[in-house]
């Protein structure tokens, strides 16, 4: 899952982020990486016939969804498992696949 958050972090808000932060040879590739996201979102759009405006919200979505998974592991670290439906799974009982 870190993998997942570190590349979904780089291929959408460091991307964008940096093209105003770098210059050079290193916006212009950050640039190219921005022009492919944007293209490939294009087309997805076309093909699944969705809104291009929705496109945009993708850096939200990104930052949310980074957002989410950080803090659902912070409180199941800080709380020693899960809370569900007023029932507590430890996470010594989750690990050794005792529920």
């Amino acid at each position: 899952m870190d993998t997942f958050l570190l590349m979904l972090a780089v291929l959408t808000l460091i991307a964008a982020g940096a093209v105003f932060l770098t210059t050079g040879g290193a916006r212009i590739i950050n640039l190219l990486a921005l022009v492919v996201w944007a293209v490939s979102y294009a087309d997805n759009a076309r093909f699944w016939k969705i809104p291009l405006r929705h496109g945009i919200a993708l850096p939200l979505g990104a930052v949310l969804l980074i957002y989410a998974i950080t803090n659902a592991v912070y409180q199941t670290l800080r709380n020693g498992g899960i809370d569900w439906r007023d029932t507590h799974y430890r996470l010594e009982d989750l690990k050794a696949n005792r529920i």
